[in-house]
């Protein structure tokens, strides 16, 4: 009877931990997905973001240096690896045109739903900057950029082509010709049949999402925009950094708030009691900003402390020190206790009111032996429990310190990744904290369920115990 019970507690831990990691993994991989979506929906081209080509000029070099740039970047393939798509569109649209001409292709294609007269009007394009001096092409290529519907198409050859044609030597002539007699195909053509039908494609492995998925697990992360660094080693620096500063100010307040709680469940409710509290009430709600400011101007200041030299900058202090530490965790350390303690006081009057330990100090165990014994240990499991949760928003960064006390840290390289639009870095750390979120909700109910016999016991032997 005894090994059934013991086989069966084993097996609902394992199918416990199980559906933990089951949900884990299906978190993590939806996230990934909503990230890349986004990340490919940023405003703004990044291959010339990144190779800093600056704006497009129609020239052979230019197409050279784009298109490299396009396949170091791996957005020469498809987004991910399926796509649904209409019958008008080709299953090779990706690689098509340069990114920022799909836009205005993509306008053109949902109107005529013809993809080869299309591709002919885009060919005869190609033809007509090609023919063209350098010169006369200043003078039509916008123009004939800025079209994106039919309307506007047909404005263009009415309007602005034969102007410009009427200015132009007999060769350039014979080639506008030429040109304006690919627009009347285009404007005459008529839809593919069938063209509204969806058609499934799929493209395998060889895709963008699963590139920079692979990416992501190698540790490289892709590129930077910005500067073209490794956007894993640009957040590896701030990691550690972080590392230090959040999560060693939550670990000491999350230990100083033990005592204050254990204090406050002992205190008689008199005029000390109500003190104490409103006080950690006070010093929760002060701003962090407004606190951080005020220590700044004050403590480091020369109008009036003047302790600079006591209290280093982190960038001064190097990255090796302590020193320039110490401000910030004055700063973020007293929000922290307060709340902290007003949250495990609360769990531990709500023990102390529960009828098991209103019947055990009705028997004569004083208070603070009932909170040595047992209130402490049950109103821990929450408590943990929090702890796992706030540690990943701990290693996120907070940004008003880190902008603050000139700290390169995670929130400060989040703020400075959203200023200059390098949206690789952003959304890795996205990814990132995301991980680190969804780590500690699976330490959190593993540690919540060790540390709580009730989740151990097998349903069977609880109905033993209620007959």
């Amino acid at each position: 009877m005894n090994s059934n019970t013991n086989q069966n507690s084993i097996w609902r831990s394992f199918v416990r931990y199980g559906r933990y990691l089951a949900q884990f993994v299906f978190s993590l991989f939806l996230l990934a997905i909503l990230s890349f979506f986004l990340l490919n929906q940023m405003p703004g081209d990044p291959v010339l973001q990144w190779s800093g080509l600056g704006e497009p000029n129609q020239t052979k070099q230019f197409d050279r240096r784009y298109s490299d740039a396009t396949k170091t970047l791996h957005l020469n393939l498809p987004e991910f690896y399926f796509s649904i798509h209409a019958k008008c569109f080709p299953d090779t649209f990706y690689k098509t045109n340069e990114l920022y001409q799909q836009d205005q292709v993509r306008s053109l294609l949902w109107e005529v739903k013809n993809w080869p007269a299309l591709t002919a009007f885009l060919n005869a394009e190609k033809k007509l900057r090609n023919g063209l001096s350098e010169e006369s092409l200043t003078q039509i290529s916008k123009p004939l950029s800025n079209i994106k519907s039919i309307a506007e198409l047909r404005k263009f050859q009415t309007g602005q082509l034969r102007e410009f044609q009427s200015g132009v030597g007999a060769r350039e002539d014979t080639i506008v010709k030429t040109f304006d007699a690919d627009i009347r195909s285009i404007l005459n053509s008529s839809p593919v049949a069938g063209w509204w039908i969806p058609v499934l494609c799929w493209h395998g492995q060889s895709n963008q999402f699963h590139n920079w998925g692979k990416e992501l697990l190698t540790g490289n992360g892709g590129v930077s925009w910005v500067d073209g660094r490794a956007v894993w080693s640009k957040i590896d620096n701030a990691f550690w950094i972080t590392l230090r500063l959040s999560l060693t100010a939550l670990l000491l307040s999350f230990l100083i708030a033990i005592p204050i709680a254990l204090f406050l469940s002992l205190q008689k409710r008199n005029w000390l009691h109500r003190l104490i509290l409103l006080s950690l009430d006070f010093v929760f709600t002060i701003p962090l900003f407004w606190l951080a400011s005020l220590t700044i101007v004050f403590v480091l200041g020369p109008v009036y402390f003047n302790l600079a030299d006591y209290f280093p900058s982190f960038e001064m202090a190097g990255s090796a020190s302590w020193t320039g530490l110490i401000l910030p965790w004055i700063c973020i350390m007293p929000g922290l206790i307060a709340y902290l303690s007003r949250f495990l006081f609360k769990l531990l009057e709500e023990e102390i009111h529960k009828p098991y330990a209103q019947q055990a100090i009705a028997k004569g165990l004083s208070r603070r032996k009932w909170l040595s014994r047992h209130g402490l240990r049950n109103a821990a499991i929450p408590y943990i429990y929090t702890l796992t949760m706030a540690i990943p928003a701990a290693i996120a960064g907070s940004l008003v310190l880190e902008i603050l006390f000139s700290i390169p840290g995670m929130g400060r390289l989040t703020f400075m990744s959203v200023i200059s639009r390098d949206w690789p870095v952003l959304f890795a750390l996205v990814m990132l904290n995301g991980l680190l979120t969804l780590t500690g909700y699976l330490v959190g109910n593993i540690v919540v369920s060790y540390l709580d016999p009730r989740l151990r016991i097998p349903e069977s032997t609880n109905q033993g115990q209620g007959l």
